[in-house]
This record gives structure tokens, C-alpha cells and sequence, in this order.
């Protein structure tokens, strides 16, 4: 006789050998096509749209999972935003904002970093998947950022077959409150580089900055990025409120990059327009920050190479038009009808072509003077087109920066304090026209360059005569800075042979200052 236990083990082999019934299989996974299209708003001059209109999620990354959340598949969707995946019932798909198409690659994270993409997950049932995302979903705005970030880059490659390193943009609705910016290379030297943009205060979309529909302002931000990667930089920062009269590189930077959004809006058929809009909020509790028409400027703005507007509206005028020269996708509308059409595609290889020459450090002045010198465009359509548009003649004669020989004094002057501006508006220490003046220093070999400035009263806070001085290389990079303190100050940093830039500024408080400035190589 067999033990209890026993028995009981004999007992379940038998039952095992009748067929007892066993766990049922899982799902095959059988073909499910999956369309994803996200509500877009359109910016207008009382703010974002209150309708929205549809638009396929482009080359985006797909992934099915199972219930065990292992990865089951990857896809991506096509130009009409949709992908054939293999999955079973009781899996989901994972939509993930990130694209790697023709070369290039975007994405839009949770994170400054670039390391967490935003996700959308839906539940696979039995029939095919219609993934139409409105904007009340954040997700919708992710996605229409991520798209406008890829127009932008497929611009850039149509014209001029060039293909920019990785980019991510950090956005989150209602987190990413500050402004929008481009970041640089995130981490330094990784090869990627990074946007962030804004998403409003939290739970006030209707009525606060949230940039994700804002084409023009995504646009323009990478276009910082593909200047930078591209031209250089000519840039010490800071804000530039419309209309005001800024140092000469902030204006070049900021004039050139609306352009670039502009530019690729119209070459992508994403605006019919010449219009840079920064929207507040929806209609109709929203309005517009900048409405800016770029081949009319408003005629009370003010004009030259310190307004960043001045800068987009003469590379719009250079660009647009018919030129049998300009492929027909390219062609940029031209309702005034300057007599120039390079084409963005020309005027980004002028740009590309001066940056490239030895010793260059671009502004608006110089940059048009390199169209003349290269016979890119005659002086005289240039002058009628600047005519056209009410440019002062200075834009095609001045000297910016001021060329400072190594071992010569040059006399300056910086006012922050005065209001109004000696050039008009309000003071702007922080980057004005009349707070900093640029001096180019060229290097011949390397050695330790200094510095020296004197100031015609203390140079102390006291009565408002410090001055800041910067000297930077030639990608605007601060190498060292020093504030005057008892009438003058000294700066001295090791270099190699090239071309840097001394800066003469306005401290933060203000200040108002004559001096003596002087470089030497030691």
C-alpha cells in the first residue's frame, strides 16, 4: 500500500495524463495599423486659435509592449502618421516623442538633461488604432513642438543639404515657466544640444505663455541652434524686448534666427505669411506678445544695426522672391518686390561663407558689406532695396566692431544711466546700443593678451563710472571679465593666434563713462 503522500502524487500524475486542463495560451499577435494625429493651435493676433486643426504625428517612434511590459515591437509612423505594428490583445502601444528620420533626429523631453522622452500609452483592442490627440492632452502639444522642430530641420537640409546633430527640446505644461532658450550642447561634449521651451504657468494655458503652438518662437529658437552650428556667434546675450535698440551682435543673433523661423514656416508651407507671432494665452482670453510683419516693419519702429527687427526684415527682402536661380521650393513670397532673391538658401551660405573666413566676426554691417565684396548682389539693387524699407545708410557703411590694433589706445564711451538713451528708449545696461561698444583684436601668434582700460573719474560704483570689461573669442565665449575699480583696471589671459573681442560695457546698475582702451600681447 502506498503512503498518503504517495498516493496523493500518483493521483495528480494520473489526472496530469487524462488532459487536465492547462494555463490558455496568450494572444498571437496579429497586424494592427496605428494612425496618430495631434490638435494643433494656430497663433493669431489675439492669441492662439480656440479651434484647433489636425496633423499627423510625423516619424514618430512606436513601441508595443506586453502585459509583462517587456517590448514586444518598434516602429515609426509615416508622413500621414501611421505605423503597422505586430500586437496581441491586452498589450499596449507606447507612443514616444522622438523621431529619427532622413538623417536627422529630435525629441521633446520631461528634462533638462534630454534623457526621459514624453510617453502616450493606449490599450490595444481588437480592431486598429485611431489616435486622435486633442491639445487638451499635453501629449498633443508635445507632439506639435516635436513636428515644428523637424519642418525646421528638414528647411535646413533642403537648403543647404546640411544635417544638424541631435536636438531635444525640455518642455512640460505648466513646468517649464521661465522662458524659451537654446541651451547648448547638453552635456558638454556629447554632441547633442538642447532647447527649452515654455509651457505655461500651471493650469493657465488660456491665458499664459506657453510656446508649444507658438511655430515661430520654436523656430526661431532653433534657429539659434543651427546659426550657432552653422555661422557662429556674435552674441553676449540678455533680453531684447520689440523695438529696442540693442548692441549690434545681440541684434545680428536675434534678427537672424526670426528670420530662420520665418524662412522655414513659408519653405514648409506651415504659413502663407511674412508674420513672427509670440502668443499669451487662447482666444479670447489671450493676445500677442510680437506680431511682427518681417517684410513691413512698423513704420515707428526703430531702424538700423542695433534693432533686431532691421536685421530679419532686410535677410527677409535678400531672400525672398522669384529668382529662376532659387529652386521653386525655396522661394520665399515677395510682396514688395526688393529686386533680390538669394533665396534661404543663399543667404544661409553667404552667412556660412563670411563665418568661414579668417579672423570674421559677423553683425549686420559686415555681413552685407561680404555680399558686396564677393559680388553676391550689385550695390546699387542693395541700396534701392534698403531705400525700400527705410534703412538708414549706416547699415551699409558703419564698422562694427571698432578694429583695435595690439599696443594702440582707442577712447570710448558706455551709458546705461542716461534716460532717455542717447540712441532713443529707455537705458539698457544690460546689452543696449549706447551700454557697449566691441572692439575686434587680432592675434598673430599666441601669448598673453592684456587689457588695460582707464576711466575719466573714479571708475567706482560711487559716481556711476565703472565699466565692465570682457574679453571674449571669437564664438562670443567669455574668457575673463574685470570690473574698473579706482580709476582703471587690467585683464590678462593666455591666447592663441586668432581673433578676440574686448567688450567696453555698462554695469548692471548703470553707469555712464568715458575711457582710454588699450591692448597689448605680451
Amino acid at each position: 500500500m502506498l503512503a498518503p503522500r504517495s498516493l496523493a502524487v500518483a493521483l495528480l500524475l494520473a489526472l496530469g495524463a487524462c488532459g487536465a486542463p492547462s494555463p490558455p495560451s496568450p494572444p498571437a499577435p496579429r497586424s494592427v495599423t496605428a494612425r496618430v494625429r495631434f490638435g494643433a493651435r494656430t497663433p493669431l493676433a489675439g492669441g492662439l486659435s480656440d479651434t484647433e486643426t489636425w496633423r499627423p504625428a510625423r516619424y514618430l517612434d512606436v513601441i508595443v509592449r506586453r502585459p509583462d511590459g517587456q517590448e514586444r515591437e518598434r516602429a515609426q509612423t509615416d508622413a500621414e502618421g501611421r505605423a503597422t505594428l505586430h500586437a496581441a490583445t491586452g498589450d499596449s502601444v507606447v507612443l514616444v516623442t522622438h523621431v529619427a528620420h532622413g538623417g536627422l533626429e529630435a525629441w521633446v523631453t520631461t528634462d533638462a538633461e534630454g534623457s526621459t522622452p514624453h510617453e502616450h500609452v493606449i490599450a490595444v483592442g481588437a480592431s486598429d488604432l485611431e489616435i486622435d490627440l486633442p491639445d487638451a492632452q499635453p501629449f498633443a502639444g508635445a507632439l506639435h513642438l516635436l513636428d515644428t522642430i523637424v519642418h525646421g530641420l528638414e528647411a535646413e537640409q533642403r537648403w543647404r543639404e546640411v544635417t544638424m546633430p541631435p536636438i531635444f527640446a525640455h518642455w512640460g505644461r505648466g513646468e517649464t515657466t521661465d522662458w524659451s532658450y537654446f541651451l547648448g550642447e547638453v552635456p558638454e561634449g556629447s554632441g547633442r544640444y538642447g532647447l527649452v521651451l515654455m509651457g505655461g504657468e500651471p493650469g493657465q494655458q488660456a491665458s499664459t505663455d506657453t510656446d508649444e503652438h507658438d511655430e515661430g518662437i520654436v523656430l526661431h529658437e532653433l534657429g539659434h541652434f543651427v546659426m550657432a552650428g552653422t555661422s557662429g556667434d556674435s552674441s553676449i546675450g540678455g533680453r531684447h524686448p520689440p523695438g529696442s535698440l540693442t548692441e549690434p551682435g545681440v541684434a545680428w543673433e536675434e534678427g537672424r534666427a526670426t528670420f530662420f523661423a520665418v524662412a522655414a514656416l513659408a519653405s514648409s508651407g506651415l504659413s502663407t505669411e511674412a508674420r513672427y507671432r509670440d502668443t499669451i494665452g487662447i482666444v479670447p482670453t489671450g493676445s500677442c506678445r510680437v506680431d511682427q510683419d518681417v517684410e513691413s516693419p512698423a513704420a515707428d519702429n526703430p531702424r538700423g544695426p542695433g534693432v533686431q527687427e532691421s536685421v530679419t526684415a532686410i535677410l527677409w527682402d535678400l531672400a525672398d522672391g522669384d529668382d529662376p536661380g532659387v529652386p521653386a521650393g525655396a522661394r520665399l513670397p515677395d510682396r514688395d518686390h526688393d529686386g533680390i532673391a538669394l533665396g534661404a538658401g543663399g543667404v544661409m551660405e553667404a552667412m556660412e561663407a563670411q563665418w568661414a573666413e579668417e579672423g570674421s566676426y559677423p553683425g549686420l554691417t559686415s555681413f552685407l558689406q561680404f555680399l558686396l565684396r564677393t559680388g553676391r548682389v550689385e550695390r546699387a539693387a542693395l541700396e534701392a532695396m534698403l531705400t525700400r524699407t527705410g534703412e538708414p545708410a549706416t547699415v551699409l557703411d558703419a564698422t562694427w566692431p571698432t578694429e583695435l590694433a595690439l599696443g594702440a589706445d582707442v577712447e570710448g564711451q558706455v551709458d546705461g544711466l542716461s534716460d532717455p538713451a542717447p540712441s532713443g528708449g529707455g537705458p539698457r545696461p544690460e546689452n543696449g546700443l549706447d551700454s557697449v561698444e566691441a572692439y575686434r583684436v587680432p592675434v598673430d601668434r599666441p601669448g598673453t593678451l592684456e587689457v588695460r582700460i582707464r576711466v575719466e573719474g573714479s571708475g567706482t560704483a560711487t559716481d556711476h563710472t565703472d565699466v565692465l570689461v570682457e574679453l571674449r573669442d571669437r564664438r562670443a565665449v567669455l574668457l575673463r571679465s574685470v570690473t574698473t575699480r579706482a580709476h582703471e583696471a587690467r585683464l590678462a589671459v593666455p591666447v592663441e593666434e586668432g581673433t578676440y573681442v574686448v567688450y567696453a560695457r555698462s554695469v548692471e546698475a548703470g553707469s555712464r563713462a568715458s575711457y582710454t582702451l588699450q591692448a597689448s600681447l605680451q
